[in-house]
């Protein structure tokens, strides 16, 4: 039991709990800082004073971290699984001092249950939960912003006040730099004026003003849905900055490339339009210099292997898959196979599954193989890469994320409803089989299966509900598909 744990149990509520004889060590010394509110232990956080925190405390930390994890999950009605709330419910139980500590099975099973309740819930975390929750003091924080600049507010709103004060600065000086070059003229009597010399150095920095004002333009229009979707990730503060600064110098390194004239607006214009989006400038960069110096081939092979076949490319027929599915990809060789054949070697960087090696035939130049995306895969890019005789070739595939159900909406009638159902995206594989219900279950009837069928590329169907005789009052109908479940309402 630590010393600040003794000295205010009220306070601290259940942050330290009795251990068992086999677990017994000695602590270092924490200091639990409450937020003013004084409410959630979301809001809790444990300061280290030298030494390393017990492993009690972090598995009582981790039990707190799913159970608010878990709450927001519930709160914001997520299709969560049974079994995870159950297993949560029971881990926090074991805060109490009177539990015994938990066997190394029980506790296992808790560390499962946490993993998989974090993935359910990417992007939002037990970090982006806090760094979004008004009273939470994150570790970063001065002194300053602790106690008077905001004392209350989230980590994300502090950043978005700072934010804020960049675009007033950057602001001040294209409006101070702009006026004087205005008001003042260069002649002979004002050439060597400090006013001059002010306007000399101002003139050439406004483009990069004007950029760095796009690049904070676009962090205020993230930070404003991060906040929203309780995403915003404090560890990715320093990315934002970068961002700042790539603006900033995009701003006045596009002039070098663009002549606004041909665009028909003002240079400024394409200094603020590419410090908003500076992928346009470097995608231009990377065109030119492929342009201007050709590519070299420092790839060394092997002598034994100079006569032998090697990868020309590796060609992936669909380039996007969606959970559960499975595609085709192609290894093409650079001439055609010997006797023996020539075995490919496969491999991916993700969790897609992919043979560990492919044949190509005797006289051959390329062969077949299978690519399947598991039922749980993560969305994001996958490379695909194909090895033989010192030489290799990749190609990608982007995993789309699991098909769900974004939104529900009903459209009165005299005696019936229609229910219009929207994906997240277009079904790929196959239609769309989507499980509806409405309560209360006597007010209509619905079709049987209860489901709406949403046809392959599309993502929207509707379906009309029949009220039935003599009903009257609210209705609720909700959409599942997976684990998403969307609700819409209407009175009749």
């Amino acid at each position: 039991m630590t010393d600040s744990a003794s000295e205010n149990p009220a306070e601290c509520g259940n942050q330290d709990k009795v251990e068992s004889p086999e677990h017994e060590e000695k602590l270092s010394a924490q200091k639990v800082v409450v937020a003013p509110d004084g409410g959630s232990p979301a809001l809790v956080k444990v300061e280290e004073k030298g030494g390393i925190e017990s492993r009690t405390g972090r598995f009582n930390r981790e039990i707190r971290d799913a159970v608010d994890l878990m709450e927001y999950a519930i709160q914001s009605g997520r299709a969560l699984d049974d079994k995870i709330i159950e297993k949560i419910k029971k881990a926090e139980s074991w805060l109490q001092q009177s539990v015994e500590w938990p066997p190394d099975s029980d506790r296992a099973e808790f560390e499962k249950t946490y993993r998989d309740l974090a993935m359910f819930m990417k992007p939002v975390t037990i970090g982006t939960l806090r760094a979004t929750q008004d009273g939470y003091q994150g570790a970063s924080r001065s002194w300053f912003t602790r106690t008077i600049f905001a004392p209350r507010s989230s980590d994300s709103k502090l950043f978005s006040r700072k934010l804020w004060s960049w675009v007033v600065l950057t602001s001040i000086l294209i409006v101070l730099f702009q006026t004087l070059s205005t008001a003042y003229g260069v002649d002979e009597e004002t050439n060597g004026s400090q006013w001059m010399l002010l306007i000399i150095f101002g003139r050439p920095l406004v483009p990069f003003l004007y950029g760095l004002l796009g690049a904070l333009t676009y962090l205020l229009r993230s930070a404003h849905s991060y906040i929203t979707d309780r995403t915003f990730d404090l560890s990715r503060a320093p990315e934002y900055y970068n961002r700042m600064l790539l603006g900033f110098t995009s701003g006045g390194i596009v002039l070098l490339f663009v002549d606004p004239k041909s665009f028909g607006i003002t240079d400024s214009a394409i200094a603020f339009i590419v410090g908003y989006n500076t992928d346009y400038l470097f995608d231009m960069i990377e065109r030119l210099a492929n342009g201007i110096f050709p590519k070299v081939n420092l790839t060394v092979t092997p002598k034994d292997a100079a006569s032998k076949p090697g990868i020309a490319k590796v060609q992936v027929a669909i380039k996007e898959l969606e959970p559960g599915a499975r595609g085709n990809g192609t290894v093409v060789l650079t001439t055609p196979a010997p006797s023996e054949g020539v075995v490919v070697a496969l491999s991916a960087d993700h969790a897609v599954t992919v043979p560990q090696t492919v044949t190509v035939q005797s006289g051959s130049t390329s062969a077949q193989f299978t690519i399947g995306v598991p039922s749980d895969g993560v969305e994001g890019p996958v490379s695909i890469t194909a090895s033989a005789n010192g030489t290799s070739a990749s190609d990608s595939i982007q995993i789309l994320p699991a098909l769900a159900v974004q939104s529900v909406t009903l459209q009165k009638g005299n005696n019936e409803f229609t229910a219009t159902v929207t994906l997240n995206r277009e079904a790929l594989t196959g239609d769309a089989k989507v499980g509806v219900s409405i309560e209360p279950a006597s007010f209509g009837t619905l079709p049987k299966p209860p489901e709406v069928v949403v046809p392959k590329g599309q993502k929207q169907a509707d379906l009309k509900v029949l009220l039935n005789a003599g009903s009257v009052g609210p209705v609720r109908f909700t959409a599942m598909l997976g684990r998403s479940t969307k609700d819409g309402q209407t009175s009749f």
